[in-house]
């Protein structure tokens, strides 16, 4: 291999240890949830019994107690209005500039 400055080999090094981690990061994402993703898909019985259970209970607990009921409807439109409607705003304005210009170049 030719010599490379200091700099430019700690760099290379850099690179590649980056690389490998973000490989190693993606395996130990993209394998659980593949797996997840497979036994929910084929309806395993252990959970479609957790799945189950977490319903029920869900609904025990909102038809025993209304302010879980108004606080989750109030979670729901919390992230509606700070995470849903500017993403909605920003592509609606693009939309709108895009067809403001093809009319000005028309």
């Amino acid at each position: 291999m030719a010599h490379m400055r200091p700099d430019t080999q700690r760099q290379a090094w850099g690179f590649g240890v980056r690389g490998i981690l973000a490989g190693l990061a993606l395996v130990l994402v993209a394998v659980p949830f593949g797996l997840l993703l497979f036994l929910v898909e084929g309806k395993w019985p252990p959970l479609m019994e957790v799945d189950d259970g977490a319903r029920d209970g869900l609904h025990a607990v909102a038809l025993q107690h209304r302010w879980f009921v108004v606080a989750m409807a109030g979670l729901i439109c919390l992230v509606a209005a700070v995470g849903v409607m500017p993403v909605v705003f920003s592509h609606s304005r693009v939309a709108v500039r895009s067809r403001d210009a093809r009319m000005v170049h028309v």
